[in-house]
């Protein structure tokens, strides 16, 4: 016994190897790595953070296909194979056949990532002979920013493609061809583009001189890329994808003639403008490293491709789509690792004459930067800490979908919809179509991308269903159906507005607007030509008046269901009126003000205009109680409401008729704070000190003017019905 508790003793104070010591450290830190993912992947999700697209559209198609329908979706109108061609899904669809359910998608996608840190190392280490190399380029793909901003958008396939990639990595830098090719293949069930992994190791391959090998493999992930993306998925959605769209803005208005350098053009413009950033940061995330490597080039190939589409996150490189790029850029720093520490040339330099790139100070820098980069970009840094429902939030929100029948088709808000998506209709709301049910947390955000998304289609006459807030607890409230399609109008009064009138347009029409109006209020320019050419509907009111000319758009379009209205002069600041829409479309309030509180262009708002405005909100607070900020040009009305109102000024108290009334009423307001841009053209009010003080002396007796009237004659509205307010707690 005692000669076998020296034995223990002599090996406990026995110094393990740098080697050991490296190999220790990975395997935990990888092991560390994906337990966090997992957890934080979970909690967001439970915490009904993940988002329906494209968590929601992932689970709908895996518990589909689990229950026979194979890759079917209600998301889009073809097959999900059409839509991406990602096989991998069907062993999700297996996990799903047997009682897991979506969480099981973010558990392997978090053990993928963490664990792919393990043959990176061993594979830097081949190549490099230095743990030390090994271990920071792993540690610095851990703790990269591009990692954890697609890990934190929910589920995407791809994400799990890096062990196989850092796997073929290890076996060329072992010379074994044949198994690296063996490792990168299963990339080609993740995702259709996939194969451009497959083709950049037959590039290693090649550039090994293991040519017959490289010939196989390139073959292969060209036949892949022809078969799928030109065969099988046009089958499959029997025409050209939704996502072709992206693209179409390179040759769109161009002749054959001219269809090549107008491409080139276009397609130059926008890497220069959204990619390059975007790629720029993932090598600065990296110390630069991988560019020093040829085979740094391999990573140009996906980031182009992703770069030229015209969707901001994918052309940025950003979440899922910053991937295939990432995993090639490390395939080159480890290459790049591996001339530092053998001390080889880089193109005509010799590393000899070249202390700073002595493979100590390199390493350090590498693990500065990956530190530096986790805490300024990852969204697991302590700085992205978000908003999160707390426990009595997330309780009352599970007992309102518990009631939710199985067999119910849904339109739901987008971070509720991952908890829904297992039925054969679900939709983001305000996507309606023939939606049994409509699923709304006030409290929690609609998506730009689901409130672009309802209006192309229209709802039919359907019993809805919705979330309202109570003390302490949510319930679902049946209301009537709407017997009307939803449709939303910008009102825009125009007065000599020719230099802006088209902008001001344009902005609009790439948002979610039915139509928009543009009222010429007597111009004696070409307002009304030019807004004619930029898309709008004009009607002409020669009467002068802001009133007047709201009134006139009113009455072109008397039965929409919410009216935006904003000057033409194109000082607005629209970013939010997606949300601004939404919250008026699900009921949450009947008017959504952008108040001119934020920060404005020099010159935009002056000293005048301010002071006025706060002296006229403070007198509308004061006499009806309300707490506005604002009487602002900006405003989005529920149409009910503003029909039931009935305001009739035809000059600049419009708007103050509006809210006085609305406010002595009860209505509910939700604000929205922004700047101003700078003014287009020269201001009717603001132009003048004396016209302001006329202007505001006129907006005052309006207020004090209707609020006599409302409280001799009180008004109130009854909830539900057509035509009448519907007034929800503030």
């Amino acid at each position: 016994m005692r000669e076998l508790w020296h034995r223990l003793e002599s090996v406990a104070r026995a110094r393990p190897s740098a080697y050991s010591a490296a190999q220790l450290t990975i395997w935990v830190a990888s092991s560390a790595a994906a337990m966090l993912f997992a957890v934080f992947a979970v909690a967001r999700h439970r915490a009904y953070q993940s988002t329906a697209y494209d968590f929601g559209f992932f689970d709908q198609v895996v518990w589909n296909t689990s229950n026979g329908d194979w890759f079917q979706t209600s998301f889009v109108e073809y097959n999900f194979l059409g839509q991406h061609f990602e096989p991998i899904l069907l062993v999700f669809a297996g996990f799903y056949r047997l009682g897991a359910g979506p969480e099981s998608m973010l558990l392997a996608q978090s053990l993928f990532a963490g664990a792919a840190a393990i043959p990176l190392f061993y594979a830097t280490t081949r190549i490099s002979g230095s743990p030390g190399a090994g271990i920071t380029l792993a540690l610095a793909y851990l703790l990269n920013p591009g990692l954890h901003r697609a890990l934190d958008f929910d589920f995407h396939p791809e994400v799990m493609a890096f062990p196989f990639v850092f796997m073929a990595l290890y076996f060329a830098a072992s010379a074994r061809p044949a198994q690296a090719a063996s490792a990168i293949l299963p990339v080609l069930l993740l995702k259709e583009d996939m194969a451009f992994l497959v083709l950049a190791f037959a590039a290693i391959l090649w550039a090994q001189r293991h040519r017959k090998h490289a010939a196989v493999l390139g073959t292969v992930g060209l036949g892949w890329i022809v078969l799928v993306g030109f065969v099988l998925m046009p089958a499959v959605r029997g025409g050209e994808s939704d996502l072709a769209e992206r693209y179409s803005y390179v040759t769109e208005d161009s002749r054959p003639a001219t269809v090549v350098p107008i491409a080139a053009w276009r397609g130059g413009v926008r890497l220069a403008t959204a990619t390059a950033g975007g790629a720029a940061g993932l090598e600065a995330s990296l110390a630069g490293v991988p560019l020093l490597h040829p085979a740094s080039l391999l990573a140009a190939v996906p980031a182009v491709l992703n770069g030229l589409a015209d969707h901001p996150q994918q052309s940025r490189l950003d979440l899922q789509y910053g991937v295939a790029p990432l995993a090639l850029s490390l395939v080159a720093a480890a290459f790049a690792l591996g001339d530092l520490t053998h001390r080889r040339r880089i193109g005509a330099i010799s590393l000899g004459r070249l202390d700073i790139l002595r493979m100590p100070t390199v390493l350090a820098g590498v693990v500065m930067v990956a530190a530096i980069s986790f805490l300024l970009g990852s969204p697991f840094s302590p700085r992205f800490a978000g908003y999160t429902p707390d426990a009595a939030h997330r309780q009352s929100i599970a007992i309102a979908l518990e009631g939710i029948p199985p067999e119910a088709s849904i339109s739901s808000q987008g971070t509720l919809l991952p908890h829904l998506s297992q039925r054969k209709e679900v939709w983001e709301f305000p996507d309606l179509r023939d939606a049994d049910y409509v699923i709304i947390d006030r409290d929690l955000p609609i998506t730009d991308q689901g409130a672009r998304s309802r209006f192309r289609h229209r709802p039919r006459n359907a019993a809805r269903a919705r979330l309202f807030q109570h003390p302490g607890a949510r319930q679902r409230a049946r209301v009537p159906p709407r017997r009307f399609a939803m449709k939303v109008v910008a009102i825009i009064p125009a007065l000599n507005e020719e230099a802006a009138i088209a902008g001001v347009v344009h902005e609009l029409r790439s948002g979610v607007l039915d139509e928009i109006i543009v009222v010429d209020n007597g111009s004696t320019d070409r307002t009304a030509e030019v807004a004619l050419a930029a898309g709008a509907r004009v009607v002409h009111q020669p009467e002068r008046g802001y009133g007047a000319a709201c009134i006139a758009g009113v009455d072109a379009d008397p039965d929409a269901s919410a009216f935006v209205f904003l000057d033409g002069d194109a000082t607005e600041v629209t970013s939010d009126l997606a949300q601004m829409i939404a919250a008026v479309l699900d009921g949450r309030v009947q008017f959504a003000l952008g108040t001119r509180s934020g920060k404005s262009a020099p010159g935009a708002n002056p000293w005048q205009q301010r002071l006025g405005n706060r002296l006229l909100t403070t007198l509308l607070n004061r006499l009806t109680g309300a707490h506005l900020a604002d009487l602002p040009s900006l405003k989005v009305v529920d149409g009910p409401t503003l029909r039931a109102l009935n305001v009739r000024d035809r000059r600049y108290g419009w708007t103050a008729e509006l809210l006085t009334r609305a406010a002595m009423r009860k209505c509910t307001f939700l604000e929205f704070p922004r700047g101003l841009k700078q003014r287009k053209g020269r201001s009717k009010v603001t132009g003048s000190l004396l016209r302001n003080l006329r202007v505001g002396y006129a907006i005052a007796a309006t207020i004090i003017r209707v609020w006599r009237s409302e409280r001799a004659h009180p008004a109130s509205f009854e909830p539900g019905g057509s035509g009448v307010a519907r007034p929800s707690p503030r």
